[in-house]
């Protein structure tokens, strides 16, 4: 573990200098084992409801060595109430590892009601902090990517943690996904039928596929011209208009599902009658 250098502010106050009758936290960097985090946990009492996909993803990431320690403490009060932390604490005691974790001793309880109450730092945010441009829908398309080449597209949205944010900029910092986010730029711009990340990805998928025939799939998407019936295209921009006329309500991953099945068809030299997509049949691949 890196060595940690504290600087003195001579500007800080002291929370004697706050509210003198107020007891003074401690703050330590502590190991904890699944032997302490359970008995932490004993003083779990009155917290919020627990989620168990959550506790289960810092698991996951726990067990592969991906959880780093991070400045927000668990924290205790005086009289051995866990106040915040219990997530990590049950995830190591899942995982069975053993963690470095910050831990806030001998808080006052009155705090208890403004934890967590700060805007959670999204994904978007770290990219931009990483200095990375269109920072919002580049995260957004790389979580997309990120799902479709685990072969897990098709279960977004089903409430469960896709990523960590330090795997999704590792992801942008290893895939070149800047040029397909400037061409899904002008995609957007004069067609709203698919969102801005949805034309990302496409573009990126396609470009590795074939990318001129690709970039004339997807500006007929766009602009609907020279199109017949039967053609895939057509039937896909209907299938879109219909869901943008609200008749139904398409998520992120059937319309791309029903676009690559549109590519396809077409790229097989298929004329279809209809252009349909259910979840049990797998999302499609790419041919």
């Amino acid at each position: 573990m890196n060595d940690i250098t504290f600087f003195k502010n001579s500007d800080a106050i002291t929370i004697s200098d706050v509210a003198p009758k107020t007891s003074a936290m401690i703050i330590q960097l502590e190991v904890i084992t699944p032997q302490i985090a359970q008995q932490i946990l004993l003083g779990n009492t009155d917290n919020r409801p627990t989620k168990p996909k959550h506790v289960k993803f810092l698991a996951d990431q726990m067990r592969a060595g991906a959880w780093q320690v991070t400045g927000d403490p668990v924290k205790i009060s005086s009289t051995g109430r866990l106040l915040d932390g219990q997530h990590r604490l049950m995830a190591i005691v899942e995982s069975g590892t053993t963690q470095n974790v910050y831990v806030a001793r001998d808080c006052e309880e009155e705090i208890f009601s403004v934890l967590d109450t700060g805007r959670a730092r999204s994904a978007g945010d770290v990219l931009a902090t990483a200095g990375k441009k269109n920072s919002n829908n580049l995260a957004a398309t790389a979580k997309l990517l990120f799902l479709f080449e685990k072969g897990t597209l098709s279960t977004m949205g089903q409430k469960q943690k896709i990523a960590t944010h330090q795997t999704l900029l590792q992801y942008v910092n290893s895939h070149d996904l800047d040029p397909s986010v400037l061409q899904a730029a002008m995609y957007y711009g004069r067609c709203r039928l698919l969102n801005f990340p949805e034309w990302a990805v496409l573009h990126y998928l396609l470009e590795q596929k074939e990318p001129q025939r690709g970039h004339a799939f997807l500006t007929q998407i766009m602009t609907g011209l020279n199109l017949t019936e039967g053609h895939p295209v057509y039937l896909l921009r209907n299938r879109l208009q219909q869901a943008r006329d609200g008749r139904f309500n398409f998520t992120a991953v059937e319309r791309l599902a029903l676009t690559i099945k549109a590519w396809n068809a077409l790229r097989e030299g298929k004329t279809i009658g209809q252009l349909v997509w259910r979840m049990s049949e797998g999302f499609p691949r790419i041919v």
